[in-house]
């Protein structure tokens, strides 16, 4: 029986659309994780969604295939330009040979050209 692969990948932003300003790469860059050695580092044994992913994923014999996770503060509208990086930039990390993906997802991101950027 073959090893169950599982991608996984994320953008973390809880949007303030009242808030001035907005938000850049910068912001999203302070947290930019894209390869398994920093994503078991970072966040094995920790109390985040990431952690829990690691610890089931162990629990059940699960090999994770990590691709971009990023996230940022609480802030100000995404820049466009920064939004279609980001999905860019997800979509290319991604391992398209394993079984499954699980997507890390605030549910409140917004950018200046997508309303429901998680739906986009």
């Amino acid at each position: 029986m073959s090893e169950k692969v599982i991608a996984v990948a994320g953008i973390f932003h809880e949007t303030n659309t009242f808030a001035p300003g907005q938000t850049g790469e910068e912001a999203f860059r302070e947290e930019w994780v894209c390869d398994l050695e920093q994503f078991v580092n970072d966040y094995s044994g920790t109390q985040t969604t990431m952690g829990g992913l690691i610890d089931a994923a162990d629990k059940c014999g699960v090999r994770l295939s990590p691709g971009l996770y990023t996230a940022a503060l609480p802030s100000g509208i995404v820049k466009a330009s920064v939004a279609d990086l980001l999905l860019d930039a997800i979509i290319e990390s991604l391992d398209v040979s394993a079984h499954g993906l699980v997507l890390i997802m605030h549910g409140a991101m917004v950018s200046e050209n997508y309303d429901d950027f998680e739906g986009e």
